[in-house]
């Protein structure tokens, strides 16, 4: 996940189970996207709405006009302790921004109030995930596939009422054709043994969605603990698909950006699904539907070297 945006695409919440006998009729729902970190200021939020099934979402272009746009920041008593205004920005539809600064705290509850033109309501909330720090790197280089791999130690994020819950996202900061490693070079492109490898010739464009990439939701089970005090985390080698300068960011998240990617996940399960039993999205949002959300997490830089000829 990118501090500017870490991309979920919404079009997934919108997979429905359907009767092939009648024709379904569509009714558009409100869609809300927004992403608090933990130590950073609010966010921007997005407020659109659905598309049919056979329409294309436009998550800039089908805003729902001037809404009013609350973000509460909720005591431990459920009191509301200061509240955001947000306003609609000049030129756009959809997108929202606070009208003053304020830094998301760890630990804390906010509650989204939204007030639609229709005069219906959105409402969501989330706990901030406990802030979390480096404690130590093995390197600030590894060679590729090498005999040592890439490790951060860290201390571990507290998590209301759950074990945390972390996503590992890599970017890579040099994303060409020729900083491809092989895997991806071989997947993306499907050279043979008998092509000559010309970066150059090579469409760029095809390179887009794999600049960042990211993992499945881990609990702490998936790192080598260190005591209680720290975990252990490392890059696996089939997770790098640059060589040269990547960015690696580990992001604690709440309840609802996990259960968002984990339905979604299940959604995507293709022929293990039985018709008519995809389930909805689990969003926490009530009056419509998307990811009011947050995350706390660090980030460091590692080169990474091709190996030897």
């Amino acid at each position: 996940m990118r501090r500017a945006n870490p991309t979920i695409l919404l079009l997934l919440l919108f997979v429905a189970a359907c009767d092939t006998t009648t024709e379904s009729v569509h009714r558009s729902e409100p869609v809300v996207e927004a992403y608090l970190e933990a130590g950073q200021p609010l966010p921007r939020l997005r407020l659109t709405e659905t598309s049919p099934i056979d329409g294309t979402y436009d998550p800039w272009g089908i805003g729902l006009g001037a809404a009013t746009v609350r973000v509460h920041e909720v005591g431990e008593g459920g009191e509301i302790t200061w509240t955001a205004r947000y306003e609609l920005l000049q030129g756009s539809s959809a997108v929202y921004a606070p009208v003053e600064d304020r830094t998301v705290l760890a630990g804390a509850t906010y509650r989204l109030d939204v007030v639609l033109p229709d005069g219906g309501r959105l409402e969501a909330e989330t706990v901030v995930p406990d802030a979390f720090e480096l404690v130590d790197r093995n390197a600030d280089e590894v060679v590729y596939q090498g005999s040592e791999q890439f490790e951060i130690e860290l201390t571990p994020s507290g998590s209301r009422g759950r074990e945390p819950i972390y996503i590992i996202t890599i970017e890579g900061l040099d994303p060409r054709p020729a900083r491809l490693t092989p895997l991806y070079l071989d997947a993306i492109y499907e050279l043979g043994p008998e092509d000559a490898f010309d970066p150059d010739t090579l469409d760029v464009s095809e390179l887009t969605e794999f600049i960042v990439v990211s993992s499945p939701p881990l609990n702490e089970a998936n790192y080598r603990k260190e005591g209680e005090s720290t975990i252990t985390a490392w890059l696996p080698w089939f997770s790098v698909v640059f060589y040269g300068p990547n960015r690696i960011r580990v992001s604690a998240v709440d309840d609802n950006i996990y259960d968002f990617i984990r339905y979604q996940a299940v959604q995507r399960g293709g022929s293990t699904l039985s018709p008519g039993e995809i389930p909805n999205i689990l969003d926490g949002v009530e009056g419509g539907v998307g990811v009011f959300g947050s995350y706390a997490s660090v980030e460091v830089v590692v080169e990474i070297l091709e190996p030897p000829s």
